[in-house]
């Protein structure tokens, strides 16, 4: 490959084709890489798993660290989206944001500690501050500003939720709103 930059024990390893990439860490884009390029991981074991996604960017200790196809995400803090493979679009910034087994989430911004953690295959969550959206799995389309927002729900859907503690422990289904 071409325009790569590497820095650190086993940082790039795999590379043989791949382009315009920057590994910095130790093990940092270290898997049997075939095909990613476009992609920036800085931090120890930083995308370590990855082959073949696409413009990833990955900042923190294990940020993206079982990331192996999925493309087109940020995660920025330490364990950011460390526990996902296959998923696109995901943006986290945070201390283990978006950081629990996710299987098959995509489309999600979270952005404060452990914001979205447990999200597992909810899609289009926007979750800002910390713990907001914390324990939402399944849940889709939900908005949750504020310390604790949405906290403790696992599976509703279509919420916009502002402030702190902002619908905790909510239950049921669709469509609610507290501020």
């Amino acid at each position: 490959g071409t325009r790569n930059i590497a820095l650190g024990y086993a940082a790039a390893d795999g590379f043989d084709a791949e382009s315009d990439n920057i590994a910095i860490g130790y093990d940092a884009i270290g898997g049997a890489v075939a095909g990613a390029e476009k992609t920036i991981a800085i931090g120890n074991y930083t995308l370590d798993a990855l082959t073949s996604g696409d413009n990833n960017i990955a900042i923190g200790y294990e940020a993206l660290t079982y990331c192996t196809t999925g493309g087109s995400n940020i995660a920025i803090g330490n364990y950011a989206i460390n526990n996902m493979d296959a998923e696109s679009h995901n943006i986290a910034i945070g201390y283990t944001a978006l950081g629990g087994v996710i299987n098959g989430a995509e489309y999600n911004i979270a952005i404060g500690n452990e914001a979205l953690l447990d999200t597992t295959t909810g899609d289009f969550n926007v979750a800002i501050g910390y713990q907001a959206s914390q324990q939402n799995e399944t849940g889709e389309y939900n908005v949750a500003l504020g310390y604790n927002a949405h906290l403790n729900i696992t599976g509703t859907s279509s919420n916009t939720l502002i402030g702190s503690n902002a619908g905790k422990g909510q239950s049921g289904s669709a469509g609610g709103h507290d501020n």
